[in-house]
């Protein structure tokens, strides 16, 4: 690949449209594509359940949970709708715990009403998320 003299570069530079750099460009794509993440109460409640059963393994580890699973959660914001359905919900796994989150998306709302312990009878689960949706 031959490299640009400045004199070529300039040209190129003059190419884009006034105003706008490629990085503005890709930022704002990316945050076009960005969603609204919003977790219902029932999620939160999960959420409150499976904190403090991890404090009582050990102190701390219900706030390391807690960091974890919230930045799993806000990438859905990026990926919401891609997971494949189980009972009518997308479902997207947590890599750091056995634990999935259940949520539908709503335009650019992803509405996520359950994070439960995926080492829970397959029955329970169900029974879950057809009282919450």
């Amino acid at each position: 690949m031959a490299k640009l003299s400045e004199n070529d570069w300039i040209e190129k530079r003059e190419e884009r449209p006034s105003g706008v750099t490629w990085m503005s460009r890709l930022i704002e794509s990316a945050t076009k594509s960005l969603m609204v993440v919003k977790i219902e109460n029932s999620a939160e409640l999960d959420l409150l359940e499976s904190y403090w059963f991890y404090e009582d393994q050990e102190i701390g580890a219900g706030d390391y949970f807690l960091k974890m699973i919230r930045h799993e959660i806000l990438e859905l914001a990026r990926t919401g709708g891609v997971h494949r359905k189980r009972n009518g919900l997308h479902f997207c796994p947590s890599p750091r715990f056995p634990y999935g989150f259940y949520y539908r998306v709503d335009g650019e709302i992803v509405k996520v009403f359950a994070v439960l312990d995926c080492r829970r009878s397959p029955r329970w689960i169900r029974h879950q998320l057809k009282v919450r949706s």
